[in-house]
């Protein structure tokens, strides 16, 4: 197998979806033949298909955890759930992941998901003489606050992983500044942000398609493309429905995307009685994402910090819309400031309340010169964010 420059080795690729696989995988991508992915996670065809066509080499390293344990005390259980899903499973994959860097002989290997890759940084200096940056987004790196013993004991081994790192590049100011505060140098710490896929996001009509199969002819339709997760703020937007239709009764939320909250938000839908304005549009590839941004009136991700800490690391999203034409409205957290102008590119609320959120939606809904204004001033502002600089600003600290 021939030399590579840059290693990168990850568990979040695509075909899998969510923020952190498109950066992996643009980096990769950017770089060419100077890169190869090395992805822990388990074969299918739709991946091989996936790695096929790439210009860029895919090794894919089965990271095959065990099962939960669903029975026996709590303790034991927990106990179970860390030992026999995240560390046994770790000793072949050790195995193969040694052999694949003795073969590429990388001058880099970044490691992108240090809450489960930490690790590998010992490996990497004993089977190599590499170089190791560390890829952080944000949601790695929460206080560690309200962690069981085990959890808190790798938590903290993690974070002295990372202060062992050549670099840490982090998605935003905001997450430099969490990772400063855990001990890192500060001459350590490098800020890339995130690029927009300018061939794919830009603003056009909206589909047809999209709007035959949700029904939304006619509609005031708002949009929320991301992972079912508490952090996205999804309960927000839906509590503040009510309000929004007493004002615009065909107004309708579209929520792309899956995760453990889903039940969660039905339930929801159907307890606040708007089964008919809300729809949840399942198996929706991410080729299809672009389109959906085109065919809603705006979007909205109020993001908030959970009780763990846990917060949005930059909100790729919210530039994605932006290169869509489209208003945006996010939460006023994390790295989000840095995606969104507020009052200019879009609009910031509080992601824990509902009155905000609705005021937002409102205001944008009853105003198409502020709508039309705050899509404008995105689709300019996301030009100045591409993965070709992102990936030489990579390149130039690799």
């Amino acid at each position: 197998m021939q030399r590579r420059n840059i290693v990168l080795i990850t568990p979040i690729f695509p075909p899998g979806g969510g923020g952190a696989a498109v950066v992996h995988y643009q980096l990769c991508k950017q770089l060419g033949s100077e890169a190869c992915a090395v992805v822990l996670s388990a074969d299918g065809e739709e991946a091989a298909r996936f790695d096929r066509a790439q210009t860029f080499p895919v090794v894919r390293l089965p990271f095959l955890a065990g099962r939960r344990a669903q029975i026996g005390p709590r303790w034991l259980r927990a106990s179970w759930n860390i030992v026999g899903k995240r560390l046994l499973p770790r000793i072949p994959l050790a195995f193969l992941l040694m052999r694949y860097l003795r073969r590429l002989r990388p001058d880099v290997v970044c490691i992108g998901g240090l809450d489960s890759l930490y690790w590998i940084l010992p490996l990497v200096r004993r089977t190599s003489r590499s170089k190791v940056v560390f890829y952080i987004h944000g949601e790695e790196v929460p206080p560690g606050n309200g962690m069981g013993p085990i959890s808190k004991r790798l938590y903290h081994r993690s974070i002295a992983a990372m202060k062992k790192a050549d670099a840490v590049v982090t998605v935003s100011a905001w997450t430099a500044r969490r990772v400063r505060e855990l001990g890192i140098p500060q001459e350590r710490v490098k800020v890339i942000y995130n690029g927009v896929d300018h061939s794919r996001f830009f603003p056009g009509p909206a589909d047809e398609a999209i709007k035959v199969r949700h029904q939304l002819a006619g509609k005031r339709t708002i949009l929320t493309v991301a992972r079912l997760d508490p952090r996205k703020g999804h309960e927000t937007v839906l509590r503040a429905i009510p309000a929004v239709l007493r004002e615009f009764p065909n107004a309708v939320y579209v929520i792309v995307g899956d995760g453990p909250q889903r039940t969660t938000l039905e339930r929801l839908v159907r307890s606040l009685g708007i089964d008919e304005h809300v729809v949840f549009a399942r198996g929706v590839s991410d080729a299809e994402i672009p389109a959906y941004y085109r065919t809603c009136e705006l979007f909205v991700q109020p993001n908030r910090r959970m009780p763990d800490g846990d917060d949005e690391g930059f909100g790729l999203v919210f530039l994605e819309a932006g290169a869509c034409r489209r208003p945006v409205i996010g939460g006023r957290s994390g790295g989000v400031p840095e995606a969104v102008v507020d009052g200019e590119t879009g609009i910031l609320v509080n992601g824990d309340s509902v009155q905000e959120t609705a005021d937002a939606i409102l205001r944008l809904l009853s105003n198409p010169e502020l709508s039309s204004r705050m899509a404008t001033a995105g689709w300019l502002r996301s030009r100045r964010f591409d993965w070709r600089e992102t990936a030489a600003q990579f390149r130039s600290i690799c």
